[in-house]
């Protein structure tokens, strides 16, 4: 009998330990909008504008800044108007510079207000290093992290960026591996969210993916 007591004891050992915290929340998470680029659902804009041209290619969405100077953004509507507002939104992307010196750069923006244009970025260079910083027109840039490597980013290749906003803070990951946390800024929310796209560069995603995280 008490061997087959601890039998039992260790079979609800390993239980518990299946339904870990990330397997809770996986659960609990809420998808609120999806794409994979294999077709234009109409949420991304795509066209040309001058120097930018915008379009979905082989299953991916084509953003190319052939400016000299200055990002370009491109944003969805808000999406969490009727739900909790801790979220997540996570797009694989890969940065290609058009030539030159400049090594490109590009990512994932949020928290994106139109009316007093202003968001925060979360961005890769050409170079396999990453950056987080907020920029509002007129202004210059204030900086949470400066250009930095990371033994989590791929060099050359897609990267999986990916943001929480979870009890007022924002963490950020690159494939997978937790890179940098911070309070949330403003509003503390994720609306607008979006891409944001350097001077000189292309950027590819082969998917974004929005939750609710509650």
């Amino acid at each position: 009998m008490k061997k087959l007591s601890l039998i039992f004891l260790y079979g609800l050992v390993l239980l518990i330990q299946g339904c870990s915290k990330d397997d809770v929340a996986s659960v609990e998470d809420q998808l609120i909008y999806e794409t994979d680029f294999s077709n234009n659902d109409g949420s991304f804009w795509v066209g040309t504008e001058g120097k930018i041209t915008i379009g979905i290619q082989d299953g991916s969405y084509y953003f190319l800044n052939d400016n000299t100077s200055g990002s370009f953004y491109v944003t969805l509507n808000a999406l969490f108007a009727n739900v909790q507002k801790e979220g997540a939104l996570e797009s694989s992307i890969q940065i290609k510079n058009t030539g030159g010196s400049n090594p490109g750069a590009g990512g994932i923006i949020f928290n994106r207000n139109r009316k007093n244009p202003s968001q925060v970025r979360f961005i890769l260079n050409g170079l396999g290093m990453f950056k987080v910083d907020a920029t509002s027109e007129g202004k210059d840039p204030e900086l949470y992290q400066d250009w930095i490597e990371h033994p989590a980013i791929k060099k050359n290749q897609s990267n999986v960026f990916r943001v929480e906003l979870r009890k007022d803070n924002y963490y950020f990951y690159i494939n997978g591996k937790e890179v940098f946390t911070m309070g949330a800024k403003g509003a503390k929310n994720l609306d607008e969210v979006g891409y944001s796209v350097g001077y000189k560069t292309i950027l590819q995603a082969d998917y974004f993916k929005v939750t609710s995280l509650k």
